[in-house]
C-alpha cells in the first residue's frame, strides 16, 4: 500500500495497483468521483490532512540549502526540476532546511556522503578520523609527513606538527619529537636532533649540556641547550615559572618579593604590615600610609579614602 502520495506510488483498488496521478496530486477516483485526495499517513497511520494549494504554493523562507522552497517540512525541492519529494538519503534532494540524514551533508542541493577523503566536510567542519576539513570544505588524510595536522595538532607516532604540517622527527637533522625527545644517540640541540652530547660529555649540571630531552639535574631548567641553576632570587625561573619560597618570576627571572617597595607575592601577597598596591607592596596602616587589608589601621587611626588618619 502507498503511504504519502509520493509520486510514481499507486494505491490498491479492488486488488489491483493503479497509478496516482501526477498532474495536481489526486488519483483517478478523486479527480472523476469529486472525493478528497487521501492525505500524507502519520507514523500511527491515519491519514493527515491533504495539503492545500495555498499551503503548496506558499515559499518557506530561503535557508543555507538554497532558495526559498514549497515543500512542507519532512520534503525536498529537487535542485533540477523544483518539485516537491523524498529527502534526506543519500542522493535525494535536501529536505526543507537543509537537512540530511546521519553521515551525509547537503550539498549543491542534494545529501552526500561527507567526512572521507575528497569528500566534503560534514556539520561543523568534521571529517573521519585520520582526516582534516580543510580550506575548501573537502576532507583530506592527516597526519603522515608532508600532510596536514590533524585535529588538535596531532600526527602519527614519530612525527611532529610544525606550521600546520607534520613532518618526521626524532633522527640526525630531523626536528626533535614531542617534548624534545629524539632516537638513541641523538641529543635535541635548538629543536633539532643532534649527535648525542651525553655520550662522550657531562650532561645536566649547571653550565652543562642539557641532556636528551632538554633535561637537566636538580633545580635546573634548559635554556639555549644548556643547564642553568634556576629558582633562587635573580636567577631564571624554572619549568612553570617555579621559584623558592618568597620570590616571583618575573620576566622569566625569580625575585624577591613580599617586603616593602618589593613586588607582590603570588595571589598578591606580601609580608605581615604591607598591602599590595600597584603590584607592589607598601607599608601600612601607619599615620598617612594606605589602609591594610580589611581597610584596617594602627590603633587611633580609621582608613578614610584608602588612607590611615586621625580621628574626626
Amino acid at each position: 500500500m502507498c503511504l504519502g502520495g509520493a509520486v510514481g506510488c499507486s494505491v490498491e483498488t479492488g486488488g489491483l495497483d493503479r497509478p496516482i496521478g501526477v498532474d495536481g496530486g489526486l488519483d483517478a477516483r478523486a479527480r472523476d468521483g469529486g472525493l478528497d485526495a487521501p492525505g500524507d499517513r502519520d507514523a500511527a497511520g491515519v491519514d493527515a490532512p491533504a495539503e492545500t494549494d495555498a499551503e503548496a504554493d506558499t515559499a518557506l523562507p530561503a535557508t543555507d540549502a538554497g532558495p526559498p522552497c514549497p515543500c512542507r517540512p519532512g520534503r525536498g525541492c529537487d535542485p533540477e526540476t523544483g518539485e516537491c519529494v523524498q529527502c534526506g538519503a543519500a542522493g535525494e534532494a535536501c529536505c526543507v532546511g537543509g537537512g540530511c540524514i546521519a553521515g551525509l551533508t547537503c550539498a549543491a542541493g542534494r545529501c552526500t556522503p561527507c567526512g572521507a577523503t575528497g569528500e566534503p566536510c560534514c556539520a561543523d567542519g568534521t571529517c573521519l578520523a585520520g582526516h582534516v576539513c580543510g580550506g575548501d570544505r573537502t576532507c583530506a588524510v592527516c597526519g603522515a609527513a608532508g600532510e596536514a595536522c590533524c585535529a588538535g595538532d596531532t600526527c602519527l607516532s614519530r612525527h611532529v606538527c610544525e606550521s600546520g604540517t607534520c613532518w618526521h622527527c626524532g633522527a640526525l637533522t630531523e626536528p626533535c619529537c614531542a617534548d624534545g625527545a629524539c632516537l638513541e644517540g641523538h641529543s635535541c640541540m635548538a629543536r633539532v636532533c643532534a649527535p648525542c652530547i651525553a655520550c662522550t660529555t657531562s650532561c645536566g649540571g649547571n653550565g652543562q649540556p642539557c641532556c636528551p630531552g632538554l633535561a637537566c639535574d636538580g633545580v635546573r631548567v634548559c635554556l639555549s641547550d644548556v643547564c642553568r641553576d634556576c629558582a633562587g632570587n635573580g636567577k631564571p625561573c624554572c619549568a612553570g615559572n617555579g621559584c623558592d619560597s618568597g620570590k616571583v618570576c618575573l620576566a622569566a627571572t625569580c625575585r624577591d618579593c613580599g617586603g616593602n617597595g618589593q613586588p607582590c607575592c603570588a595571589g598578591n601577597g606580601c609580608d605581615s604590615g604591607k598591602v599590595c598596591l600597584t603590584a607592589a607592596c607598601r607599608d601600612c596602616g601607619g599615620n598617612g600610609q594606605p589602609c591594610c587589608a580589611g581597610a584596617s589601621c594602627a590603633a587611633g587611626l580609621i582608613c578614610a579614602e584608602g588612607a590611615c588618619g586621625d580621628g574626626p
